[in-house]
C-alpha cells in the first residue's frame, strides 16, 4: 500500500490510447488535515469537455497521413460538470438525446469545499458560480496562502480546492458554469456547462435566472484565454529549490515525420512498443542500449542517475491555440528519465554539455 504525501483531490485514468478522452477517468480524494476548514465538504466536482466521435475514431483523424491531408483535429461538442450538461439538440445534425443539469446543495451561512478537478482532454477551463466569491486554498496538491476570485482557471488535469461560503438567501437557485476558453479546439456551439445550486426551500423543479457572475475576477471574460497570476498562487510552505547539478532544456513541439504529423519531445518522437515496455528497457538497463549512438551517449550521462538533481526545462513551441500538456516525472528511478540537448546544440560524439566525469563513454 503507497502513502500519500500530499492531499486534496486527483483523478485515475488510463493511459491506454486515448481511452480518457473517451470517459475512463474518475475522481479521487485523499482526506487528511486542510489548511482551511469547511462546513460542508461537496466533493469532487469534474469538468471536462465531451465529444461526439468515439476516441479511436479522433484517433485515427490525427494519424490521418500528409498524403490524405494530415490530422483532423477533434474538436469538443460540449462540455460537462461531473458528466452531465443539456444539450441543444435543436442545433445539432445528429441523432440527440439530452441529460439533465449536475445539481448540487448550499446552506445559508455555511462554508462548502468544492473540489476542482479539470478531467477534459483538450480545454481549459474557466469555473465560477454566479454571484459567489470562490477562495482558493489549493492547487494541484499544493496548499496555498488563500485568496479570494470569482473565476479560477484549470488546465487538462489540474485541481484546485475552493472554499465557497453560502451567502445566497433561503430559496435561491442559481448556476454553477465553466467555459471552455476560447483557444481551445471545439465547434463553438456549445462551450458552457451549467450545473445547479439549490439553497434550502428551493423548487427543484426551476432553473435559475441568476445574471452572470459579477465577483471579483481579474478577467471578467469567461472565455478569455489568460491564466491566473502566478502571484496568486504562493504556496503556504515553500520548499526552496536546490541548486541543480545539471539543467537541460527540450522542447515540445507537433512536425512531420515524413508521413505523419508527430508530437516530439526534443528531437524524438515516441510509439510505444506493447510487447517490450519502456518501464522494463529502463530497469534492465536494456534502453541505454536503444537507439543511436548520441541517443545511448546522452542516456548514460551520469547526472541523470539516482541521488543527483536534474533541473528540466520544457519549451513549448508558439502556438495561438491552448493544447495542456503534462509530464510524469518518476522520482526514485532518475534514469528513467530521458534528457534530450536544446536543438541549437550539435549532435554529440562525446558527451557534450556536461562536465568531465559526468558521463560514461562506454
Amino acid at each position: 500500500m503507497e502513502k500519500s504525501m500530499t492531499l486534496t483531490a486527483a483523478r485515475y485514468h488510463t493511459h491506454n490510447s486515448a481511452q480518457y478522452a473517451g470517459g475512463a477517468v474518475g475522481p479521487m480524494v485523499i482526506y487528511g488535515p486542510s489548511n482551511e476548514g469547511a462546513d460542508i465538504d461537496i466533493g469532487p466536482v469534474m469538468l471536462n469537455d465531451w465529444y461526439r466521435d468515439d476516441y479511436m475514431t479522433s484517433i485515427r483523424g490525427l494519424m490521418n497521413p500528409l498524403s490524405l491531408g494530415g490530422p483532423k483535429l477533434p474538436l469538443a461538442n460540449s462540455n460537462l460538470i461531473n458528466g452531465k450538461m443539456r444539450y441543444p439538440c435543436s442545433k445539432a445534425n445528429v441523432p440527440c438525446v439530452t441529460t439533465d443539469y449536475a445539481r448540487f446543495n448550499f446552506n445559508v451561512g455555511k462554508d462548502h469545499r468544492l473540489r476542482l478537478i479539470n478531467t477534459g482532454s483538450n480545454t481549459v477551463q474557466k469555473f465560477s458560480i454566479d454571484g459567489h466569491v470562490m477562495r482558493i486554498i489549493a492547487n494541484d496538491f499544493m496548499p496555498v496562502k488563500p485568496y479570494n476570485t470569482s473565476m479560477i482557471a484549470l488546465g487538462v488535469g489540474q485541481r484546485a480546492d475552493v472554499i465557497v461560503y453560502g451567502s445566497g438567501k433561503r430559496g435561491d437557485v442559481l448556476w454553477m458554469r465553466s467555459n471552455m476558453v476560447a483557444c481551445s479546439f471545439n465547434d463553438g456551439l456549445f462551450t458552457e456547462a451549467l450545473g445547479i445550486i439549490y439553497y434550502p426551500g428551493a423548487d427543484p423543479n426551476t432553473l435559475p435566472t441568476a445574471p452572470p457572475n459579477t465577483g471579483p475576477a481579474a478577467s471578467t471574460d469567461p472565455r478569455s484565454c489568460s491564466n491566473d497570476a502566478l502571484t496568486q498562487t504562493e504556496p503556504t510552505f515553500p520548499l526552496k529549490a536546490s541548486t541543480p547539478d545539471a539543467v537541460k532544456e527540450f522542447d515540445i513541439s507537433m512536425k512531420s515525420n515524413g508521413t505523419h504529423m508527430l508530437m516530439y519531445m526534443g528531437s524524438q518522437s515516441f510509439r510505444a512498443n506493447f510487447n517490450d515496455p519502456v518501464l522494463s528497457q529502463a530497469l534492465t538497463s536494456r534502453l541505454l542500449n536503444i537507439g543511436s549512438a548520441a541517443q545511448r551517449m546522452e542516456r548514460r550521462c551520469r547526472k541523470n542517475h539516482e541521488g543527483h538533481h536534474i533541473q528540466l526545462r520544457r519549451r513549448a513551441a508558439p502556438d495561438t491555440s491552448a493544447r495542456p500538456q503534462h509530464a510524469n516525472i518518476e522520482p526514485r528511478h532518475g534514469q528513467m528519465g530521458q534528457l534530450h540537448r536544446p536543438p541549437d546544440e550539435p549532435a554529440e560524439t562525446g558527451c557534450a554539455g556536461y562536465a568531465a566525469g559526468e558521463c560514461d563513454d562506454a
